[in-house]
Protein backbone atom coordinates (compact mmCIF):
# COMPACT_ATOMS: atom_id res chain seq x y z
CA UNK A 1 0.00 0.00 0.00
CA UNK A 2 2.99 2.17 0.97
CA UNK A 3 1.16 3.65 3.94
CA UNK A 4 1.50 2.03 7.23
CA UNK A 5 -1.76 3.98 8.31
CA UNK A 6 -3.54 1.67 5.22
CA UNK A 7 -1.38 -1.58 5.96
CA UNK A 8 -2.84 -1.30 9.49
CA UNK A 9 -6.78 -0.85 8.37
CA UNK A 10 -6.10 -3.61 6.25
CA UNK A 11 -4.72 -5.79 9.43
CA UNK A 12 -7.70 -4.51 11.25
CA UNK A 13 -10.47 -5.64 8.58
CA UNK A 14 -9.21 -8.72 8.59
CA UNK A 15 -9.23 -9.71 12.00
CA UNK A 16 -12.45 -8.14 12.25
CA UNK A 17 -13.82 -10.17 9.79
CA UNK A 18 -11.81 -13.62 11.35
CA UNK A 19 -13.78 -12.82 14.42
CA UNK A 20 -17.27 -13.74 14.25
CA UNK A 21 -15.71 -16.78 12.52
CA UNK A 22 -13.40 -17.41 14.95
CA UNK A 23 -14.81 -20.33 17.23
CA UNK A 24 -15.47 -22.34 14.51
CA UNK A 25 -12.22 -22.13 13.12
CA UNK A 26 -10.29 -25.11 13.11
CA UNK A 27 -6.76 -23.19 11.92
CA UNK A 28 -7.09 -19.64 12.90
CA UNK A 29 -3.25 -18.60 12.03
CA UNK A 30 -3.69 -20.17 8.64
CA UNK A 31 -7.33 -18.94 8.44
CA UNK A 32 -6.20 -15.06 9.23
CA UNK A 33 -3.51 -15.67 7.35
CA UNK A 34 -5.46 -16.26 4.45
CA UNK A 35 -7.85 -13.54 5.58
CA UNK A 36 -5.38 -11.14 5.44
CA UNK A 37 -4.07 -12.01 1.98
CA UNK A 38 -7.84 -11.71 0.15
CA UNK A 39 -8.32 -8.60 1.81
CA UNK A 40 -4.82 -6.97 0.72
CA UNK A 41 -5.99 -8.73 -2.73
CA UNK A 42 -9.39 -6.67 -2.56
CA UNK A 43 -7.70 -3.31 -1.54
CA UNK A 44 -5.46 -3.80 -4.05
CA UNK A 45 -7.92 -4.32 -6.52
CA UNK A 46 -9.82 -1.42 -5.66
CA UNK A 47 -7.32 0.67 -5.94
CA UNK A 48 -5.68 -0.35 -9.07
CA UNK A 49 -5.98 2.43 -11.24
CA UNK A 50 -4.44 4.81 -8.60
CA UNK A 51 -1.41 2.46 -7.97
CA UNK A 52 -0.68 1.98 -11.96
CA UNK A 53 -0.83 5.72 -12.16
CA UNK A 54 1.87 6.15 -9.03
CA UNK A 55 3.99 3.77 -10.77
CA UNK A 56 3.80 5.45 -14.20
CA UNK A 57 4.18 8.75 -12.87
CA UNK A 58 6.20 7.94 -9.79
CA UNK A 59 8.99 6.10 -10.41
CA UNK A 60 12.41 7.45 -10.21
CA UNK A 61 15.65 6.57 -11.84
CA UNK A 62 17.66 8.06 -9.36
CA UNK A 63 19.47 5.00 -7.22
CA UNK A 64 20.99 7.15 -5.17
CA UNK A 65 19.38 5.99 -1.61
CA UNK A 66 21.09 3.50 0.51
CA UNK A 67 20.71 0.07 -0.37
CA UNK A 68 17.37 -1.07 2.09
CA UNK A 69 15.71 1.35 0.01
CA UNK A 70 16.91 0.34 -3.66
CA UNK A 71 15.46 -3.23 -2.51
CA UNK A 72 12.28 -1.88 -1.23
CA UNK A 73 11.38 -0.33 -4.40
CA UNK A 74 12.63 -3.17 -6.38
CA UNK A 75 10.84 -5.73 -4.85
CA UNK A 76 7.75 -3.18 -4.62
CA UNK A 77 7.97 -3.18 -8.59
CA UNK A 78 7.78 -6.72 -9.15
CA UNK A 79 4.31 -7.95 -10.05
CA UNK A 80 1.90 -8.97 -7.26
CA UNK A 81 2.03 -12.46 -6.76
CA UNK A 82 6.02 -12.45 -6.94
CA UNK A 83 6.07 -9.83 -4.51
CA UNK A 84 3.95 -11.81 -1.99
CA UNK A 85 6.12 -15.17 -2.62
CA UNK A 86 8.71 -13.06 -1.29
CA UNK A 87 6.78 -11.42 1.89
CA UNK A 88 5.53 -14.64 2.55
CA UNK A 89 8.72 -16.81 2.73
CA UNK A 90 11.06 -14.35 4.18
CA UNK A 91 8.93 -11.85 6.35
CA UNK A 92 6.43 -14.66 7.13
CA UNK A 93 8.63 -17.48 7.52
CA UNK A 94 5.91 -19.61 5.42
CA UNK A 95 6.92 -22.72 4.11
CA UNK A 96 6.53 -23.57 0.07
CA UNK A 97 3.29 -25.26 0.94
CA UNK A 98 1.79 -22.84 3.05
CA UNK A 99 2.15 -19.86 0.20
CA UNK A 100 1.01 -21.97 -2.38
CA UNK A 101 -2.17 -22.89 -0.60
CA UNK A 102 -2.44 -18.58 0.94
CA UNK A 103 -2.21 -18.09 -2.91
CA UNK A 104 -4.40 -20.90 -4.41
CA UNK A 105 -2.15 -22.17 -6.49
CA UNK A 106 0.73 -25.22 -6.82
CA UNK A 107 4.51 -25.24 -4.78
CA UNK A 108 6.05 -25.27 -7.71
CA UNK A 109 4.62 -21.92 -8.59
CA UNK A 110 5.17 -20.46 -5.76
CA UNK A 111 9.09 -22.37 -6.79
CA UNK A 112 8.99 -20.53 -10.27
CA UNK A 113 7.69 -17.33 -8.26
CA UNK A 114 10.34 -16.80 -6.13
CA UNK A 115 13.06 -17.96 -8.47
CA UNK A 116 11.75 -15.16 -10.76
CA UNK A 117 11.29 -12.42 -8.75
CA UNK A 118 15.13 -13.37 -7.02
CA UNK A 119 16.35 -12.67 -10.71
CA UNK A 120 14.65 -9.69 -11.34
CA UNK A 121 15.95 -8.52 -7.92
CA UNK A 122 19.26 -9.74 -9.34
CA UNK A 123 19.20 -7.96 -12.37
CA UNK A 124 18.11 -4.64 -11.21
CA UNK A 125 20.67 -4.46 -7.97
CA UNK A 126 23.53 -6.98 -9.88
CA UNK A 127 25.76 -6.34 -6.37
CA UNK A 128 25.59 -7.34 -2.89
CA UNK A 129 23.81 -5.09 -0.60
CA UNK A 130 26.08 -6.07 2.49
CA UNK A 131 27.88 -9.12 3.23
CA UNK A 132 27.94 -12.40 1.43
CA UNK A 133 27.84 -13.55 5.23
CA UNK A 134 24.48 -11.87 5.29
CA UNK A 135 21.81 -14.51 5.28
CA UNK A 136 17.50 -14.18 4.21
CA UNK A 137 16.55 -10.65 4.43
CA UNK A 138 18.04 -9.81 7.60
CA UNK A 139 19.22 -6.43 6.73
CA UNK A 140 15.70 -5.85 6.14
CA UNK A 141 14.42 -6.56 9.37
CA UNK A 142 13.06 -10.17 9.27
CA UNK A 143 15.96 -12.66 9.61
CA UNK A 144 15.26 -15.84 8.13
CA UNK A 145 17.27 -18.88 9.71
CA UNK A 146 16.53 -21.66 7.00
CA UNK A 147 16.62 -19.71 4.26
CA UNK A 148 18.92 -17.03 1.96
CA UNK A 149 19.20 -14.94 -1.20
CA UNK A 150 21.51 -16.56 -3.55
CA UNK A 151 24.02 -14.07 -4.36
CA UNK A 152 25.06 -13.69 -7.97
CA UNK A 153 28.30 -15.63 -9.21
CA UNK A 154 30.14 -12.69 -10.61
CA UNK A 155 30.15 -9.47 -7.42
CA UNK A 156 30.10 -6.44 -9.56
CA UNK A 157 30.87 -2.84 -8.14
CA UNK A 158 27.90 -0.73 -7.53
CA UNK A 159 28.20 2.71 -8.57
CA UNK A 160 26.18 5.67 -7.75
Amino acid sequence: TGSNAIAEELAQDAFAQMYPRFADVLEPKSYLRTTTINVCRNWHRRHRRELDRFERHGATEDRSADSVEELIDVIAALPYRQRAVLVMRYWLDLSEADIAYSLGCRPGTVKSLHSRALAAIRKDLPWPPLSTKTSGLHWLGRPSARTSIPQPSSVTAHSG
